[in-house]
């Protein structure tokens, strides 16, 4: 049996359809008698249909079961597959179904009264079945909504991905399996029968639907300290802390924010005027990464004054080389 529990068709009632094609099981007639709207006879239970005239591969009557619900509406449809015959020596002797129905004597029950206990397990279904959310009617006065369920994973940035786009969820359930619903408009999550979230459905693929409230204090610290944040905490420190940040922000292909919210933050470990010198002296060495930053005041370097620092160059540098012949000599006489 194959149960199709990660796509689901959302319309008026919970039915648990049961069809046997692969016992060889049909109808001979095709006469539809519409009767008005539908009304089972019980909700909650396996109801038993059998269709006049619709038979099995043995000749007993074929059936099929359907369970209603008063509290959801989505469709789960159970199908058991077994192949299929192409010829008549196959299909006379039952190959390739995977039952012995065909080979019963005649009289015996093919589908028995008793297969959805055996077979229908309605526990694999209870994260759809205790949703209650209605979605309207099948009478005309308004419309059903059709919808596609999903079961996701949320990931470690706090979104799902569902159809190459990205919404956010509670950041408490990372890596937890979570029910997605998506219908044309809307993009609701689930978690445990309860609605944690609600986004409108995105069509770009690589888009985001991100609610801040989903996300982790760290992550929203991150979008409160952006670039002009940035730039006027570094104006209070000083005049190079300034100058740093903006050559940070002035380059052409990185975004390098998380840098600069790194440098502003070293001056909760060694304060205002250590951490304006050590910028400083990265200008100095024009060096304007934080790693040099850091490293600067990790080794106490910002409290050295910068002429001691200057090295001396050798001879080799500033005369002329030891093996350098003047050009005179290089012409040819």
């Amino acid at each position: 049996m194959a149960l199709t529990h990660r796509t689901v068709l959302s319309s008026l009632a919970l039915i648990f359809l049961l069809t046997l094609g692969a016992l060889g099981c049909g109808s001979d007639s095709s006469a539809v008698v519409d009767d008005g709207p539908f009304v089972p006879e019980a909700y909650g239970q396996w109801l038993k249909f059998e269709p006049e005239g619709a038979v099995c591969a043995n000749g007993s009557q074929y059936k099929y079961f359907v369970n209603f619900s008063e509290t959801s509406s989505n469709l789960v449809v159970f199908l058991e597959g077994g192949g299929a015959c192409s010829n008549y020596e196959d299909c006379s002797k039952g190959r390739p179904f995977n039952t012995d129905c065909i080979k019963e004597p005649a009289g015996a029950e093919c589908i028995r009264d008793n297969y959805p206990a055996v077979y229908l397990h309605l526990a694999e279904l209870e994260p759809l079945t205790a949703l209650t959310e209605p979605i309207g009617v099948i009478n005309g006065d308004v419309p059903v909504e059709l919808a596609v369920w999903t079961e996701l994973k949320l990931h470690g940035d706090c979104h799902v991905r569902f159809e190459q786009c990205y919404y956010s969820a509670p950041f408490a359930r990372i890596h937890l399996k979570h029910w997605v619903k998506a219908t044309d408009n809307t993009v609701k999550i689930y978690f445990n029968r309860e609605l944690v979230a609600a986004h409108t459905r995105l069509r770009k693929p690589g888009s985001k639907s991100t609610v801040d409230d989903h996300l982790p204090p760290e992550a929203i610290a991150y979008k409160m300290q952006d670039p002009q944040w940035c730039l006027i905490q570094a104006e209070s420190i000083g005049e190079n802390c300034h100058r740093l940040i903006r050559r940070l922000f002035s380059h052409k292909v990185l975004d390098n924010l998380r840098a600069a919210q790194g440098v502003i933050g070293l001056r909760k470990k060694y304060g205002d005027a250590r951490l304006e010198s050590a910028c400083k002296r990265a200008l100095f060495f024009d060096n304007p990464k934080r790693r040099t930053v850091k490293t600067i005041l990790e080794q106490g370097l910002d409290q050295v004054p910068l002429e001691e620092s200057t090295v001396a160059l050798s001879s080799t540098y500033t005369r002329t080389g030891r093996f350098m012949r003047p050009g005179c000599e290089l012409q040819t006489r």
